[in-house]
């Protein structure tokens, strides 16, 4: 685990004065921190103390970190450093756009933490945030509020609620298979390049469908997901729930075996017929019919970010086709 992309991003910087101790027990430290060469930990060590108008982080910020157990073998002055380390490290995704399929977060709602009004106002949103209602199995009465936020947003909530000195929000990082798509092209696609010609509105058959919030949507399933037990578990759904899987295939894509044990879909651009660029080579398995967002997030949820959300054509035992979803593994180039 990376400790630094782990550590909360906190840039309440106060101009404060401390006794730093001697350079020689901060060379030592910051060696075994940063992996620093010493005449280089003293070369940072020495430029740090030198900016007088920077400081060190504010003396209740760094209590704040100790308490929360996130200085692991740090002090006040070596966490400031590492603040500005992953300050250079955020404005460099920024500039990227990194976010559009990074990490997300669980943050708790209410009661002694931020409301969803407070996280869209803090994390910059266009609106509230999605909520979702969690249940603990041993106990339904005991329940709590939830909603996700992006590692960009969990960054502006955390420097928003330091610079309002409230407390900041736990976040709980999950693991769920992203979902982007283009509103102006066919990406992403099972199977297709968008910026290829052939691929290019214009000389396709169909508008970029599904949306990125069209429901219901169906959902192609290759793997262990054909099973009612597991798709059931996976929606939380009780024993009586039905859930109608119906025989059909996909094209643009093929399986492969990822870690031995799970099926994985990636593209397949081996053969392509003439017809519109429909691909040749078609893979088994079942459609469902997903009803609402909250039914997709946990389907996301099940199948981590080890996959992907794309489009696919599904084409149906009668014939009928539709365009779908699917999950289509995203580290394709390691299976090779």
């Amino acid at each position: 685990m990376d400790l630094l992309a782990d550590l909360n991003f906190l840039a309440n910087i106060a101009h404060v004065s401390d006794n730093l101790g001697s350079v020689e027990d901060a060379v030592q430290r910051w060696t075994a921190l940063f992996g620093y060469e010493p005449e280089e930990a003293e070369e940072h060590i020495t430029e740090q103390r030198a900016d007088l108008g920077a400081g060190l982080i504010s003396k209740a910020l760094w209590e704040s970190v100790q308490t929360s157990g996130s200085a692991d073998g740090h002090d006040r002055e070596s966490y400031t450093h590492l603040l500005k380390i992953l300050n250079r490290k955020d404005r460099k995704s920024d500039s990227v756009g990194s976010d559009a399929v990074g990490g997300e977060y669980l943050v708790r709602l209410g009661r002694q933490n931020m409301t969803s009004r407070q996280i869209m106002e803090a994390a910059g949103l266009g609106e509230r945030p999605k909520s979702f209602i969690g249940v603990s199995g041993a106990e339904e009465h005991n329940c709590a509020s939830f909603c996700i936020v992006s590692s960009a947003a969990r960054q502006r909530i955390i420097n928003w609620a330091l610079q309002r000195q409230l407390r900041c929000p736990d976040f709980i990082p999950i693991s769920i298979a992203p979902k982007v798509f283009d509103g102006d092209s066919i990406a992403p696609t099972l199977g297709r390049q968008a910026i290829l010609p052939q691929h290019r509105m214009k000389h396709i058959r169909h508008p970029p469908r599904p949306r990125q919030d069209e429901y219901p949507v169906w959902y192609f399933f290759y793997g262990t997901l054909q099973n009612p037990d597991t798709l059931r578990s996976a929606l939380n759904g009780s024993d009586q729930d039905e859930y109608d899987l119906r025989p059909t295939k996909v094209f643009g894509g093929k399986l492969v075996s990822w870690g031995g044990k799970y099926k994985a879909l990636v593209d397949d651009s081996s053969s392509v017929t003439p017809y519109a660029g429909a691909m040749a080579n078609a893979v088994e398995g079942s459609a469902y019919l997903v009803q609402s967002e909250c039914r997709e997030d946990s389907l996301r949820i099940y199948e981590t970010k080890a996959y992907e959300v794309v489009r696919c054509l599904i084409e149906f035992a009668d014939g009928s086709e539709i365009l779908g979803c699917t999950f289509r593994f995203r580290n394709a180039e390691s299976l090779v």
